[in-house]
């Protein structure tokens, strides 16, 4: 695999700095790019969701490769930002080039394998559940196990996806590489937490703008007499808004994630964890 000059960090805060700075400079060519991948996951994922719905007794199968081609999207997502991150192009092309190299698939069936496993020991409550069988999985141990879990083992599979998004590691390399966040570079393991809760933060913070925005401008055009055209403009700005937030956190985060995973391959010093 071809290698490229990637920003280095040393910390959370540096780490996302440099994706903050991409995310400035490179928002909208990304949003794009997510336009026309998710347009091009719809085929499989329609084609795995009728399959489910005509061939049910296959069901485990149909959800491995759900999960498979979700994967394989996020992957591919990783190294179009990657690129960016070194100063490359990072359009649909590339994007389409690296999701149909048999690498970005053998990566993503590990987690597909994982995801697949727990739920099946875990099953969720199918849509349609009443309130109560919600609550209940939700406040249930298995839930917190499963949260658990997740916090400790996602980690890896995420440092992977970024180590193979540099460009520079195959498969196998990348999630022996991660494994070093339950060693010598423990400190990255909890990161991807902290990112969650910094997106979470700017998600209230951005939701509470938003819906005072739309407040004033509903009772605006309530007091004109358009009260369909208020229900439509809500509507409207909240579909756009979770869209751009969403666009932005994926890259924030992937960024972020890159970036720190720069800090893995380095040697080790005497005496720490070499996987």
């Amino acid at each position: 695999m071809e290698t490229v000059n990637l920003p280095t960090a040393q910390g959370y805060g540096e780490a996302m700095r440099l994706a903050w700075r991409l995310l400035r400079q490179r928002f909208w060519s990304f949003v794009w790019l997510f336009v026309l991948a998710g347009l091009l996951a719809l085929l499989p994922l329609v084609a795995v969701g009728l399959l489910q719905h005509f061939v049910a007794r296959l069901a485990l199968l149909w959800q491995l490769i759900l999960l498979l081609v979700v994967n394989a999207f996020i992957v591919a997502i990783f190294r179009s930002i990657g690129l960016a991150l070194a100063g490359s192009k990072a359009d649909f092309a590339a994007f389409t080039g690296w999701l149909l190299r048999s690498d970005t698939w053998l990566i993503a069936l590990l987690p597909a394998l994982y995801g697949s496993v727990v739920q099946q020991i875990y099953p969720s409550p199918p849509p349609g559940a009443p309130a109560a069988a919600v609550i209940h999985f939700f406040l249930s141990p298995n839930y917190l196990l499963i949260v658990l879990l997740g916090v400790l083992v996602s980690p890896w599979y995420q440092y992977a996806f970024a180590l193979y998004g540099t460009g520079s590691f195959a498969p196998v390399q990348a999630y022996r590489l991660a494994l070093r966040i339950y060693g010598d570079r423990l400190r990255w393991l909890f990161f991807p937490l902290v990112l969650g809760l910094v997106v979470l933060l700017a998600l209230v913070v951005s939701g509470i703008a938003l819906a005072l925005v739309a407040g004033l401008l509903g009772a605006l055009l309530h007091l004109m007499g358009l009260v369909a055209l208020s229900k439509a403009l809500t509507a409207i700005l909240i579909a756009l808004f979770l869209a751009l937030f969403l666009s932005a956190a994926m890259v924030f985060m992937t960024a972020s994630l890159i970036v720190a995973a720069t800090d893995l391959p380095r040697a080790p010093a005497a005496g720490e964890f070499r996987p």
